[in-house]
């Protein structure tokens, strides 16, 4: 299917476009998936990117990290955060420079990267659960998961009201109307002519990322979905949904349908809840205001 087709005009239009990414982003992606790389040789790649090497030297000055003295370059941030943290932190904060969310007045910073950090720390502990069967290895389903809601900053971006209204039909939901809760994708499909998946996904193909990683942004928000990928994708849903039950406080049900027994998958999700003040305090830090 040609995705590119079906974009709306704001997004497929002369002034909208398929965002670029920074030049050296590739590199430094590539960088963050390395287990091999030095956090000299890894803060020198950061500090190429002046809006995330910035962000990371004020979260490991902050409250958060509590550091005992003043941290004043990037490596010396990677080594106070942790390389798992870094990586993640990162990874999303540089694919999301093209976008400027904010336009959008129903987009909530805190929920979407609390609900991106925490999908990327569940995604790779399911994989790991699950051994080879999603085709995710740990850093591709820690990307995955990162990169699962990244449409929707697009659209919040490019079309904020249709995006705004989008999240108003999910809030305003009334459980006693008669009709079920639309899901944020279907939101954003009937709002904007296109779901937040499809556009994620449209992002990562062209950003030219691996297949798999595209197939499970694309279909995680099709439950009957099994065709190419689905494995990924069903993988990258659980996470998800696991994440935003978490951040919600409301209990997720186990999936039947992953190669997981309930009890490692219930581990996971209270895992979750653990760290989620721990989550939200760092995104408070990362995006102060």
């Amino acid at each position: 299917m040609n995705t590119a087709l079906e974009l709306p005009p704001a997004l497929a239009g002369r002034k909208g476009g398929t965002p670029t990414l920074p030049p050296g982003a590739p590199a430094l992606l590539r960088a963050l998936n390395d287990d091999n790389i030095g956090l000299a040789d890894l803060g020198a790649l950061i500090e190429r990117f002046p809006p995330v090497a910035a962000r990371l030297i004020g979260l490991a000055n902050s409250a958060w990290s509590a550091p005992a003295s003043p941290v004043v370059s990037v490596t010396q941030a990677c080594s106070r955060i942790g390389l798992d943290v870094i990586r993640g932190i990162a990874l999303g904060m540089t694919v999301a420079l093209p976008f400027n969310p904010k336009r959008c007045a129903g987009f909530d910073s805190e929920r979407f990267w609390v609900s991106a950090m925490l999908s990327a720390d569940i995604a790779p502990r399911l994989a790991e659960a699950s051994g080879a069967w999603s085709g995710l290895d740990v850093h591709a389903a820690r990307t995955a998961g990162l990169l699962h809601n990244l449409g929707l900053q697009w659209l919040a971006d490019r079309m904020p009201a249709e995006t705004n209204a989008a999240i108003a039909a999910i809030t305003g939901w009334e459980a006693d109307s008669g009709e079920a809760q639309p899901t944020l994708d279907q939101s954003t499909h009937s709002e904007c002519g296109i779901g937040y998946a499809r556009a994620g996904a449209h992002l990562c193909r062209q950003w030219q990322l691996p297949p798999v990683l595209v197939c499970a942004v694309e279909h995680q928000a099709e439950r009957d979905y099994r065709g190419d990928g689905w494995q990924a994708a069903m993988l990258i849903r659980m996470a998800a949904d696991i994440a935003n039950g978490v951040f919600r406080q409301v209990p997720v049900a186990t999936c039947a349908d992953l190669p997981i027994s309930a009890d490692i998958q219930r581990a996971i999700s209270q895992r979750a809840a653990a760290r989620l003040d721990d989550t939200r305090a760092m995104v408070r830090a990362l995006f102060p205001g």
